[in-house]
């Protein structure tokens, strides 16, 4: 009987492991980086030593795996110690010798600070808005998560989505980190996260698409825009839309929490 579940077991893991791509299997790894970082851990850690510092704006490095912007990939972050690292992803092919003070200070980064939630691009002394979504920072010894999905960054933490970097990336691109003052970060692979659309709502909500799918209130004809925040909370991905009875009970108060 032992035998035999094993044998099962066996054969569900093929069956995942056939499903998965090929380059799943394989651990990003940091390839090439600016001579003040250190690679370690079979190349998934990488840290700044200070005694090398050269600049105080970052140091960067990058992934040898390319991505295609319009495809899909994701990968985790954590910020292992030292000063907040600053990673995303990078135009492929940038010469890292070029680079003064960090990939998120050119035009061909588009970063995240692991300790603001900041979205750097270009940086001239102001972080870029997010396209959607809440900013929000992690803390020392936490991982944030970036998936690139069709032209998108967005970004997750503890396994939920909490916004949209940026959108309208292109091109051939790699996984990126700026590193400073002893910062030290660990990049691993994981499966992309599923995607979730509102398939139908009320009819006092618009349902758009912005880097994944996004429900907002639009033109209404009663209530008050609270109501519409319970009404949105009766609604659950790829379920007919349905109202309560009830627009400010607690039920649909619930019915929120678990649907956002």
């Amino acid at each position: 009987m032992k035998s035999a579940a094993l044998e099962g077991l066996g054969e569900v893991e093929a069956e995942v492991r056939a499903a998965l791509p090929v380059s799943f299997f394989h651990p990003l790894r940091w390839a090439e980086a600016h001579s003040t970082i250190d690679i370690s851990d079979g190349g998934t850690l990488a840290t700044d030593d200070p005694k090398k510092y050269t600049s105080s704006r970052g140091h960067p490095a990058v992934c040898g795996e390319v991505l295609e912007a319009g495809g899909e990939a994701f990968a985790e972050f954590t910020w292992v110690g030292g000063r907040s690292p600053i990673v995303g992803v990078a135009r492929a092919g940038v010469d890292l010798s070029t680079v003064a003070g960090g990939l998120h200070d050119t035009s061909d980064g588009w970063m995240y600070n692991c300790e603001t939630g900041g979205h750097l691009h270009d940086f001239r002394g102001h972080a870029t808005p997010w396209a959607s979504g809440e900013r929000q920072g992690i803390e020392e010894g936490q991982t944030v998560g970036l998936l690139l999905r069709r032209g998108t960054l967005a970004v997750y933490f503890q396994g939920r989505r909490i916004g949209v970097l940026c959108i309208g990336l292109y091109g051939r691109l790699v996984w990126a980190a700026d590193l400073r003052d002893g910062a030290s970060v660990r990049i691993e692979r994981r499966p992309t996260p599923p995607e979730v659309e509102w398939a139908s709502a009320h009819s006092g909500v618009d349902i758009t698409r912005e880097g994944g799918a996004l429900a907002k209130q639009g033109t209404v004809s009663y209530g008050t825009p609270h109501d519409y925040r319970w009404y949105l909370g009766c609604i659950l991905p790829r379920a007919p839309a349905r109202s309560c009875g009830q627009a400010g009970g607690r039920r649909c108060a619930r019915r929120w929490s678990a649907a956002r």
